[in-house]
């Protein structure tokens, strides 16, 4: 089989080497012209900001890669509990400093695009092609044969489209005559500023990771701190709702200082940046529900941005990709006709997204001042209440952590452990003076 894979970017990358793994000569299609000098390719400009692989996620990538985790701490990527050495401030306080049985890596992402890069055209089966712009896809009798270059044809019996956010499918899909329905969009009106520098000889730093979130609709400043490879810290800051992070030094260290967590301000002030500050807006979550099509070319599969945008403030957009990655195996070691893997693949990539969008989309419609439905409201309330219990419950936390990292489902937040400290919190807030923030 001759498969074709649009991006090689994460997504592409593990499509690349699970195609591989049944057989298949794949081509990996990019546009850009490699890398820069730092690691960093021109056509992802969200790939300098603070990146998440979280734990459910890394676990597939190590499946797929054996020994990835070793050779990212080799670089100086700290693997640790989220518990331990992880500080995070909620609007209600600090979580808890306990083992809560999560381990997750920091690093960037170019480290980790650039490892994998280099494992996967490792493999004989697989060619990569750069400076290839695909125009379009080459249909023949409602299959796709291959795609469109400026110049040539590449054939193939198998496209997947890996594209990223900037993907062009819809456009090529409706240009041979199908319905694409409309996107599903969710604004929380996001951006970042990032920047990386250092770490100080003389910083006393417990932790590997420093994060205060944001939360909706008060909290509309946020920022996160990560030790990465190379003895770095990436410095990230956050605006909801409209903020936007200052990129000159001054700005950006004002900004920091805003912020409760005065770790964030403290590292920006005593590790000036050694490069640029980058910054990068439009952070909403964008669904093409490409899986409602009753028509649907035979021999495509799509996956990541090219279907589905998160907020990147949740960290779920690689692990998503991954998680459909290993689909795609499932789907190739059970079938042998195309038709049927497309058709699978592309129900269950479907259910891959339906719960990280729920809890993305969920959390970001609250900055809205749109009514929401009362399903929302309910939800948005429970959430609340967590939040609120969090900082002096540590089995709470353990089992947040857990779906943060997309180990479990959101289900497991209504476990008896959880509801009952729940409903004893709100029973004894009901007596309390009435606040009109939404957190004392």
């Amino acid at each position: 089989m001759r498969a074709v894979v649009v991006g090689a970017g994460i997504g592409g990358l593990l499509a690349a080497r699970v195609l591989a793994e049944h057989g298949a000569l794949v081509t990996i299609l990019e546009r850009d012209n490699g890398p820069a000098g730092d690691g960093h390719r021109s056509g992802v400009p969200q790939a300098r900001h603070s990146h998440a692989l979280l734990a459910a996620g890394a676990n597939v990538v190590e499946d797929l890669f054996p020994g990835l985790r070793e050779e990212l701490i080799e670089l100086g990527a700290p693997l640790f509990d989220l518990g331990e050495s992880g500080r995070v401030l909620f609007p209600t306080g600090w979580a808890p400093l306990t083992d809560i049985g999560v381990p997750v890596q920091t690093f960037t992402r170019a480290a980790l695009e650039n490892l994998l890069r280099a494992r996967v055209l490792a493999l004989p089966e697989v060619t990569l092609r750069q400076d290839f712009s695909v125009e379009g896809l080459h249909l023949i009798g409602g299959e796709v044969r291959g795609v469109h270059g400026p110049s040539e044809t590449v054939h193939a019996d198998l496209v997947v489209v890996a594209s990223g956010r900037t993907a062009r499918l819809s456009k090529w899909l409706t240009e041979a005559g199908y319905d694409v329905p409309a996107d599903i969009v969710v604004d929380s009106n996001m951006s970042y500023a990032s920047r990386v520098a250092s770490i100080p000889t003389d910083a006393d730093q417990g932790w590997s990771t420093n994060n205060e979130l944001t939360y909706a609709p008060d909290v509309r400043r946020g920022g996160v701190v990560n030790r990465v490879e190379a003895n770095k810290w990436q410095i990230t800051l956050i605006g909801a709702s409209g903020e936007r992070p200052p990129v000159d030094d001054e700005g950006f260290l004002a900004y920091a200082r805003s912020l409760r967590n005065s770790a964030i301000a403290e590292c920006v002030a005593t590790a000036p940046s050694e490069e640029a500050t980058y910054r990068f807006v439009g952070l909403n979550n964008r669904w093409t529900p490409y899986h409602r099509m009753n028509r649907w070319p035979d021999r495509l599969l799509c996956l990541g941005d090219a279907v589905c945008v998160l907020n990147p403030v949740y960290g779920q957009g690689m692990t998503v990709v991954a998680l459909q990655a290993k689909v795609l195996h499932q789907v190739l070691s059970r079938n042998r006709d195309l038709s049927a893997v497309v058709a699978k693949f592309r129900r269950r990539s479907a259910n891959v997204l339906r719960m990280p969008w729920i809890v993305a989309t969920s959390a970001d419609a609250a900055w809205t001042a749109d009514e929401q439905p009362w399903t929302a409201r309910v939800s948005q309330w429970y959430f609340d209440q967590i939040v609120r219990l969090i900082p002096t419950h540590p089995a709470v936390y353990r089992r947040f952590g857990m779906v943060a990292q997309m180990l479990s489902g959101p289900g497991s937040l209504l476990h008896p452990s959880v509801v009952w400290p729940v409903i004893r919190s709100a029973v004894a807030r009901r007596s309390e003076p009435r606040r009109s923030a939404a957190f004392p």
